[in-house]
Formats: structure tokens, sequence, C-alpha cells
């Protein structure tokens, strides 16, 4: 007796409204076993996909005979059978495939599909292999032209103090202005270089009580202070670099400040370059840099923030009491540390004489001789500092023997009048 029911569940026989396409379509991957081997996975794939051909081939006979005469020949009772599902590959089982053709044929047969797969992926990468190896055949041909082929036509000498100008940016300027106490040693050259030219990795914060009604965006000095540090102590800086940054410091605030005009005599910039000679101007300067400078950054603020103005004989008492004490803590001589502690005379160019000649046997070593430039008060041969580097900043009147002695203010700061220099 003849069958009845479609392999499909449906009525026989089948009309041209059935949808032969979705019977044909192969199922999803199935996952394998746990305890099924690669070479037990290539024998069911192959099995069923060629099943899989058998059923597609029934099908599409079926269909093609029921669409075109309406009723199949005896032969042909049923469209094929139901579709097999494949095992799914790893990626290892496939990439060990593609790489060993032995591997490949030890764990067949492979069903025809990714047998296809395995040769067209050894092709391509055949291919690449191919254009890699013209490519560095080639970069071998070309190597020859290279050779040879850089001339230093227009041979330069190097300047060594030829920089990029610093200027002071807006922020740094704005945080004196509003008193928010920027580090001293963040006017150095490199760091003002990097603030100028990397503006958008400064700090900022925004404040509103600047102007009523106003926002302005200022330096967030607390945050700076955690990459650049503060300026509390001396401890990690040098006497050049509170050199360098004390005549940027000062050409800051230069910028910031009014000019003297006859009602007012007094300026922030004035005064803060009297200060700044009068450390530079103590004795054994480089070698009590971080004994003097606290005093320094203290008078430095009296200055910015309650617009005091520089008297010598105050500034003479906080240094040279601080520097007195700290030689007795340590157990030293009771070096002169001021102008007033020079003895008797009491000459200037007498004073002057005698801390230097003092200085010059703490150090074990003869007053340095030779041509002075009297033109701009500077001794010729004394222009470098240790180990021969260029002290000199243009500053007017400095005297850095050896690059210990620090500055020498050649004009007599009552009267204006220039003094000549003297040992």
């Amino acid at each position: 007796m003849a069958p009845t029911k479609s392999v499909c569940g449906e009525d026989l026989l089948l009309t041209d409204q059935y949808n032969y396409d979705t019977w044909r379509k192969q199922p999803e991957d199935i996952n394998i076993p746990a305890d099924m081997g690669l070479q037990e996975k290539n024998q069911y794939n192959y099995n069923a996909e060629m099943a899989n051909h058998i059923s597609i081939s029934t099908t599409r006979a079926y269909e093609t005979l029921v669409k075109s005469s309406g009723t199949p020949p005896a032969v042909t009772k049923d469209i094929g059978a139901k579709m097999k599902a494949y095992y799914k590959y790893t990626k290892e089982e496939v990439e060990d495939m593609v790489t060993s053709e032995r591997f490949e044929q030890v764990v067949g047969p492979i069903p025809p599909t990714m047998l296809q797969f395995l040769i067209k992926e050894r092709m391509t990468r055949a291919k690449k292999d191919e254009e890699k190896r013209k490519q560095e055949k080639d970069a071998k041909e070309k190597a020859p032209e290279l050779a040879g082929s850089m001339v230093m036509s227009k041979a330069a000498l190097i300047d060594p103090l030829t920089r990029s100008p610093v200027s002071i940016p807006v922020l740094f300027l704005a945080a004196i202005k509003y008193r928010q106490h920027p580090s001293l040693f963040w006017f150095t050259n490199d760091r003002l270089r990097y603030a100028t030219e990397n503006p958008g990795n400064m700090p900022t914060k925004k404040n509103i009580a600047l102007a009523a009604g106003t926002e302005k965006s200022l330096l967030d000095c607390t945050k700076l202070e955690v990459v650049w540090g503060s300026d509390v102590t001396a401890e990690g800086f040098t006497i050049f670099e509170w050199t360098e940054a004390s005549a940027n410091f000062l050409e800051a605030v230069q910028i910031l400040s009014a000019k003297p005009d006859p009602t007012n005599q007094y300026s922030y910039a004035v005064e803060l370059e009297k200060h700044q000679k009068f450390f530079a101007a103590l004795p054994d300067f480089n070698r009590l840099f971080e004994v003097w400078y606290p005093v320094e950054l203290q008078m430095r603020n009296k200055i910015l923030d309650t617009d005091a103005r520089f008297e010598v004989g105050i500034w003479k008492d906080e240094a040279s009491g601080t520097i007195r004490a700290w030689r007795i803590a340590n157990g030293g001589p009771q070096i002169p540390t001021s102008l007033a502690d020079l003895g008797p005379n009491t000459s200037r160019q007498g004073q002057a004489s005698a801390r230097h000649t003092i200085l010059h046997e703490i150090d074990n070593r003869p007053p340095p001789t030779g041509p002075r430039n009297t033109d701009n008060h500077r001794y010729d041969n004394n222009r470098y500092g240790d180990n021969g580097r260029n002290v000199d900043n243009g500053w007017q009147g400095r005297d850095n023997r050896q690059g210990r002695e620090g500055f020498r203010d050649f004009r007599d700061q009552d009267t204006g009048r220039e003094r000549h220099p003297v040992t």
C-alpha cells in the first residue's frame, strides 16, 4: 500500500504551494558530545552531508515535477529525507587541519564542504606568504638605492644657548595677581616653556568671586603642586634653579606691576628686585642656599601679600640671624653673615673687600685674577660656574666667581651712583 503521508508530515501528494526551500534548509550545527573525537566527528559529518545531498536532490526533483505537471511520476513518491545537522568544529581543530595536510588525512574522511574550506584557506595563506616574500625581495633590491643617499649639504654649528624664548603664561600671571602663591620653582625656563607649549595640560579651576557676575579660569595650584612640587622648602632644587626662576618671577611681577609715579614711588617689581639682589649678595650664597631660602620665601611673600616695602636693615636682621643660628647649631666657625658683621671698616669698599677675602679663605682658593670688563660691571673670567656651566643670566652686577659667590650690586642703592668692582 502506497504511503499517504509525506516525510514532512503533510498529506501526499504535495502541491506546488508547499515551501520546499524551508525543507532543504540546513539546520544549525550542534555541539559535540564530550567523548567524541575529531575523526569520529568528521565521519559523522561526512555521512550526514552525503545524506543531505541526496535529500536535496530528491526534494528538488519532486518540486520540479509538481510545479511543471501537477503530478509527480510513480517513481518519485515523496520529497527527500529530513536534513541532518552537523557537529561543530572548534577553532583549534580547523587550524590543525589547515596547517597539516597529513593531519587532515589521519582524521578523515573530511566532509566535502569542510574540505573545500580547508583548500581555500591554504590557498589564501599561500597567496599572503607569496606577497610577503615579494615585498621582502623588493625591499632588499631597493636597499642599495638608499645606501649612501644621505648627504649633509649644509653643516651647521649648534648653539647651546639658542632655545625658544621664554614667556610667562597668562595662568601664571593671574596666579601671582590673585595671590594663589604659585611655586617659585615653576618659573624655571623648562617649566615655563612646557606650560606655554602645553596649556591644555595645566590644571585649572573656575572662580566666580573675582568680579561680580563673571567667571574666570585660574591655575589650580593645589593640583599642580602634586606634579611639580611646592616652594615651601628648597629641598630638591639648586641655586641655579633659584637664580633662573627668580629672574623669570621678577619679570612676571614687572609685567603685572603698575609703574611708580610721583604720588607713589613704590611698586611690587621694584621692591622684589631689591629683595632678590639682597639675598643674591649674601656671603656663602651658594653653600647656604637651603639655610637662607626659608627667609627669602617669607620676605618675598610679605612683599606680595602685605605690600611690605624692602628695608635693608630688616632683611639683614632676618637673614643674618637665621644663618648665624644655623652655624651655631652645626658647630661651624662664626663666619660673617652680613655686611654689618664684616668688622670696623665701615666703608662700602672696605666691607666688600673684607667679604671677598673671607670667602676665598673659606674656599682655600686664591681670588680670581685677570682682566675685568668694567663696561658691564662683570669679570671676564667669572662668567662660568662649576663644571664650566655658563650661569650668567643677564642680571647686571652679577659676580659669579666659579659659580659660588652669587650677585654683587655695583650701584650705591642710596645714591644710585655707580661703584667700581673691588677685590
